[in-house]
């Protein structure tokens, strides 16, 4: 059975659910709360998707492969973001301490910002700390990969093991730390 990665998400997250405040896009503002999915995959549930291989310029400006990246290391987060996102930027303190405690056992983070202003998202990075790869097309909404993803509102995650294998999305805050903590040392 052919499921696409947008189908199988929102089959997957009609199943379960959080409230959070995110940055949308579309008709809602960027304080709207919405029910942002979570949801945790195992080997029973529906064939697992894999994330389909993508380049985008890093913040160095070199190109680099999404699955070169996520070959590095046991688990990524891929990260959607942007600078001029409040509750993304609130989540940066968590992200930069989950990178720091868990990188030597595997963890990697791929960041995919969604800003249109380069100075913007290169300042953010090193006001954050953000040392994790962190690659945009500073196409905002418009970016090929948001819209692949039908990413509508930041910050959105995906857990993705070595393969690209999608294991868990939509996690934030403790509920993407508690996902790491167990299982980064499978």
């Amino acid at each position: 059975m052919n499921i696409s990665i947008s189908r199988f998400f929102q089959t997957a997250f009609a199943l379960v659910g959080l409230i959070a405040v995110s940055c949308t896009h579309g008709n809602r503002n960027q304080s709207d709360v919405f029910t942002a999915p979570q949801v945790e995959y195992s080997q029973d549930s529906v064939s697992p998707a894999v994330i389909q291989d993508f380049s985008l310029p890093s913040s160095s400006g070199e190109t680099l492969s999404i699955a070169n990246e996520v070959a590095k290391h046991k688990l990524t987060i891929i990260d959607f973001w942007a600078s001029w996102c409040g509750p993304c930027m609130k989540e940066m303190p968590m992200m930069k301490n989950l990178y720091d405690t868990f990188e030597k056992q595997g963890l990697g983070i791929v960041g995919i910002s969604l800003d249109t202003e380069k100075d913007k998202w290169l300042t953010a990075l090193q006001t954050m700390g953000m040392s994790w790869t962190n690659l945009s097309d500073m196409k905002g909404w418009e970016s090929d990969i948001a819209r692949f993803y039908e990413v509508s509102s930041i910050p959105y995650t995906m857990v993705v093991d070595s393969n690209g294998t999608i294991v868990a999305g939509g996690l934030r805050g403790e509920s993407l730390r508690l996902y790491i903590e167990k299982h980064i040392n499978k």
